[in-house]
């Protein structure tokens, strides 16, 4: 874990060491029991101190790991070390690329299922508390240290029905540590701003969708053309030279284009008024209508 400083590094192998402990301490001791149950020697007595034994242990297993726990909880944010109760900054510092790694894994995905896949996990703790931890940082640690790397395939390979800490993966080791923790109470508020910013962003993007049919609407209403422009066309396309229409009085004209280009046909009436006006007289506005009605003409 080379862009970890080795204080940090030192932390996360050593409670990567306690949790191999405690998957041998179960997996040993359901074994125990297993064979003296199945045994012609069963003995209530003995099953209880191995029991006992085994939590004894446990307990002081569990205790180096709530310790351990906690300090990479502090320092996480420092380190940008990102796992399920990280600071909320080291959320945020990995939301954007960890939404990408999703999306790409899920095709038809979009961020709201994201998002909403992140507020499941984080109301159900018990199952996603974990820390990932990659093979190859693991044994390079250990090689880099004098010691010898480990062969986790053999423990992938492997079935382990008691363990409840420990689970190896095709190139990492996952840690539920759900159970080796004391209290939350460390990392509550971290929780409840993840929480509170995912809720947010979930219902932003609700409102964007919301939103999204009335921006066409307005990009479409941008496209059409004013009563000004929709004249000057009617007039280059030879509507006002058709003997009928000409003929017939500037009202009638305005009643019968309003029905075809759905304005008010007082506001018609004006815009035919100013045919018959010079371009400078109507403005420089008006230069521009016939500039643009030029350009679709000759497109």
């Amino acid at each position: 874990m080379p862009k970890y400083s080795m204080p940090f590094i030192v932390r996360i192998h050593r409670f990567f060491e306690v949790c191999m402990a405690i998957n041998e301490l179960e997996n040993s001791t359901k074994k125990d029991v297993d064979q003296l149950v199945n045994s012609d020697f069963f003995n209530v007595e003995i099953v209880r101190r191995i029991k006992d034994s085994y939590l004894n242990e446990y307990s002081k297993l569990k205790q180096t790991s709530d310790v351990l726990l906690r300090y990479i909880y502090r320092k996480s944010k420092k380190e940008n070390f990102y796992f399920f109760d990280c600071p909320f900054e080291v959320y945020i510092n990995h939301f954007d690329p960890r939404k990408l790694k999703f999306l790409e894994s899920h095709i038809d995905a979009e961020e709201s299922h994201f998002i909403q896949q992140e507020i499941d996990h984080l109301e159900q703790p018990a199952k996603h508390k974990t820390i990932k931890i990659k093979y190859r940082f693991i044994n390079k640690y250990l090689l880099d240290n004098g010691g010898t790397s480990i062969d986790f395939y053999v423990f992938k390979d492997s079935t382990y029905s008691y363990n409840s800490v420990i689970y190896f993966n095709e190139k990492s080791v996952t840690i539920n540590y759900s159970k080796l923790i004391s209290s939350n109470s460390t990392w509550q508020y971290s929780y409840q701003k993840k929480l509170e910013y995912l809720n947010n962003r979930l219902q932003e993007i609700k409102e964007e969708k919301k939103e999204a049919p009335v921006k066409r609407e307005s990009s479409i209403r941008s496209k059409q053309l004013t009563i000004n422009q929709a004249l000057i066309l009617l007039d280059n396309l030879g509507l006002f030279s058709n003997n009928t229409f000409e003929s017939s009085s500037k009202k009638k004209q305005a009643d019968i284009i309003s029905l075809l280009i759905g304005k008010n046909a007082k506001n018609v009436k004006i815009a035919i008024e100013k045919l018959e006006k010079s371009p400078s007289q109507n403005g420089k506005r008006y230069q521009a209508d016939i500039d643009k009605i030029k350009t679709i003409l000759d497109d």
